[in-house]
């Protein structure tokens, strides 16, 4: 973070799982709790396979000296920088909260890839004295806790003092042709100096080949804005990478940063890679369904419920006779109602969709993840090559009709209108969105956000993960190769099910996705044939339009199944 000056907080650190709110208190007794590394994941740091609530405690001194650096007089500030946290997190100091990243349950939302920038108001600091750092976390599944780092106390560097802004086209983000697209850099200079030095950078395509270099020489004075004007020639439709650089020639303090432009993404060309059995494969996969019997079991949850909706958890079988659960919530007004099916992230449990008070809803954990790891659980890592060796023992096949049998479960349902089912999800569940859609004529509508599972080959190009799990697989079995991982992937691949989608579809994409990169969202995208239209987000990564797009989606499906505003 190029502070002036930091207070390393890499040592020290003592650690307990469960949750309980007083934990942030200063003067707390921390018997019971244990040493813990960060910059490490918690089940590497000597709690293996655990997941849920864990909380992290340190004690750090923060000198009387900084009040007199020239850094501190102008800003007043601190900045608690954890880096990433797996999965949300709450941060406290001398138990007063100083900020919180990701949605904590029961409005659970993974931010695992956000670093954590916190600033410390001065008059919650003790000069000279101890201070109680504590973080409360959530993780869903898989790594979790604060990691990788770094982890530090200090005063903001010159990248806490700049803002920059790059032009958004037509206001997402997206450029559309045929003239040169436009790169516009507004800097915004609020450090202590003016700044003069050079600004360097490149624009690249998404799988990092070159495309053009920028260079222009600065001079922002303090509290000054300065402009930088680019425009570039797009090889062809997709998505492109702008990266630049300043170093202040007085200090050498430096600032960088990037963004993520889109051009044509509609005539994005990603072929299909279906094999010659595909259609057979899936026909295959919904006779093998249909011959499992459902069990369907329901047990009310009246704690659960609000004003409402009544909440149940809900039992059934799938394909392989997996047990899967899910949990349903019903207008308490009896009548017949449209129904959504929820499905889940990657590694992420569902909980009752308490807030949709006038539709059914089941949210649906599929094998392995949340309720439903009876039958089948690899645990994350793992669910991403468990069974890859082998097309039809390939984990999602079994997934994706776990979304199918929750819509049989809908159906079987008195107080369901057959003619208007929707299902929705991000990421992993955008992937299972577009699936459900593809497979099963009874969904009437989906909005997939920020999609998974989809275009591996150029997925692979441009992104480290889920890339490393698979060649991690391959390093263990040495008879396979690339080729074979892809030729299951292909089954499962999003894009080459997206054509058999008939319904209208509504999808988000998050325009600096590292995790589900648009280039993968589109490739299924415009394979879509039916009624479709998007949303692209031009700051949103991973979580896509957060609270804003999940509005628009609701409102987007209420108005296709003939409701109000709803709740």
């Amino acid at each position: 973070m190029n502070p002036i000056h930091t207070i390393e907080l890499a040592e020290d650190w003592v650690f307990r799982r469960g949750d309980k709110p007083g934990w942030a208190a200063p003067g707390m007794d921390e018997k019971g709790w244990s040493p813990i590394k960060v910059g490490v994941a918690w089940q590497a740091a000597g709690h293996p396979g655990y997941n849920g609530w864990g909380w992290y405690r340190t004690r750090v001194r923060i000198p009387l000296a900084l009040r007199d650096n020239p850094v501190y007089v102008r800003t007043h500030a601190i900045l608690l920088s954890l880096g990433p946290v797996d999965d949300c997190d709450q941060t406290f100091l001398n138990g007063r909260e100083v900020g919180q990243t990701g949605g904590l349950p029961p409005n659970y939302a993974s931010a695992y890839n956000v670093p954590r920038r916190y600033r410390i108001p001065e008059e919650m600091i003790k000069w000279d004295a101890d201070n109680t750092i504590a973080v409360r976390v959530f993780d869903g599944g898989g790594n979790g806790g604060i990691c990788p780092g770094p982890v530090a106390l200090g005063l903001p560097g010159l990248a806490d003092f700049i803002t920059a802004e790059i032009g958004l086209g037509r206001g997402d983000g997206i450029f559309n042709g045929p003239d040169p697209v436009p790169v516009a850099l507004t800097i915004r200079n609020g450090y202590v100096t003016t700044i003069k030095g050079t600004l360097v950078g490149r624009i690249a395509t998404d799988d990092k080949k070159p495309v053009k270099d920028l260079e222009k020489d600065v001079e922002i004075p303090r509290d000054g804005t300065g402009k930088a004007e680019f425009a570039f020639t797009p090889p062809h439709p997709g998505f492109y990478r702008v990266d630049f650089s300043i170093a202040s020639a007085a200090d050498g303090a430096s600032f960088s940063a990037g963004m993520n432009l889109g051009f044509d993404p509609e005539k994005q060309v990603a072929p299909l890679t279906r094999q010659d059995d595909f259609r057979e494969y899936w026909d295959d996969a919904r006779k093998e369904l249909a011959g499992i019997a459902p069990g369907y079991a329901l047990t009310r949850k009246p704690e659960l419920d609000n004003q409402a909706v009544e909440v149940s958890l809900v039992e059934m079988r799938s394909i392989g006779d997996a047990r899967i659960r899910g949990w349903l919530t019903v207008p308490k007004k009896p009548g017949r109602y449209p129904a959504i099916l929820q499905v889940p992230g990657h590694s992420a449990p569902m909980s009752p969709a308490l807030d949709v008070t006038d539709m059914v809803v089941l949210a649906l954990d599929i094998r392995g993840h949340g309720n439903s790891k009876d039958d089948v659980n690899p645990g994350f890592p793992g669910y991403m090559v468990c069974g890859i060796g082998d097309k039809m023992k390939y984990i999602y096949r079994g997934a994706y009709m776990d979304c199918v049998r929750g819509v049989d479960y809908l159906v079987s349902r008195p107080d369901v209108d057959l003619e208007r089912i929707a299902v929705e999800g991000g990421s992993q569940g955008g992937a299972l969105s577009f699936a459900t859609a593809a497979l099963d004529p009874r969904i009437a509508a989906t909005a997939p956000d920020v999609p998974f599972l989809s275009d591996f080959h150029g997925y692979c190009a441009v992104a480290d993960w889920p890339k490393n799990e698979f060649a991690g697989w391959l390093d263990q079995n040495p008879g396979k190769t690339w080729e074979d991982v892809h030729r299951v992937l292909s089954y499962i691949d999003i894009k080459n099910l997206a054509p058999w989608i008939k319904c209208p579809v509504l999808m988000s994409a998050g325009l600096q996705d590292p995790v589900c990169p648009p280039r993968i969202n589109f490739a299924a995208y415009n394979q879509v044939k039916g009624d479709k239209e998007y949303r692209v987000y031009p700051h949103g990564d991973h979580g896509g339009g957060g609270d804003v797009h999940r509005k628009l989606k609701y409102a987007w499906i209420r108005k296709r199944f003939g409701l109000g505003a709803g709740s």
